[in-house]
């Protein structure tokens, strides 16, 4: 569909970008505030803004599961199950819990733990999501493999105490998915094809 100056993006990619544009500075929150804040949040503040970026995305990948051809909406769903997931860690770690300072011991490692089963289903999916477009949008599978790739990246890097480059991991996963729903929005009208397909 196009509107007056260009298309419009369809709702999937309206969801995504959404979702990447309040990733970046929550996430950048998270990593950076363990012993400190910013922007007058600390780290359980910005771990619970999380779940903006997190519904935002969820809610893209659902969007484009119903409107892609099969096997994308089948990529799409296990893209939209993993986002769902990290938002119910986040929730159970963060919410319910307080998170690991501030609440349950339990509660905190059930989250964290939900929260990391999420992020490994969304890495999965979206690299099955890159084998799906491969063929007919070619940009748009490699930004979902750049994201796939910064998901699994993040906990080695974590692990290894490569803090810095953990912060960068996790806004390049934001700005792929970011990247994803932009390259939606112009090819729904240069090749006629129903978004996210």
């Amino acid at each position: 569909m196009s509107g007056p100056d260009g298309p419009r993006p369809s709702r999937a990619a309206l969801l995504l970008v959404l979702g990447a544009l309040t990733w970046v500075p929550a996430r950048y929150g998270v990593m950076t505030t363990w012993n400190g804040t910013w922007l007058g949040l600390d780290y359980t503040g910005w771990n619970r803004a999380v779940l903006i970026p997190l519904a935002l995305l969820a809610g893209g990948a659902i969007t484009a599961a119903r409107t892609a051809a099969t096997r994308a909406a089948a990529a799409w769903s296990v893209v939209a199950t993993g986002f769902s997931l990290s938002w119910l860690g986040v929730a159970v770690e963060f919410v319910l819990g307080g998170g690991l300072r501030g609440g349950p011991r339990d509660l905190a490692v059930g989250g964290w733990t939900i929260y990391l089963i999420g992020t490994a289903v969304t890495a999965v999916g979206a690299l099955v999501l890159a084998a799906a477009l491969v063929r007919r949008n070619g940009r748009t599978a490699v930004a979902a493999v750049v994201a796939g790739v910064a998901i699994l990246a993040w906990p080695p890097l974590l692990a290894a105490g490569l803090d810095g480059l953990a912060v960068v991991d996790q806004l390049l996963v934001g700005l792929s998915w970011g990247v994803v729903g932009l390259l939606d929005r112009s090819r729904s009208t240069m090749r006629g094809l129903p978004a996210t397909a």
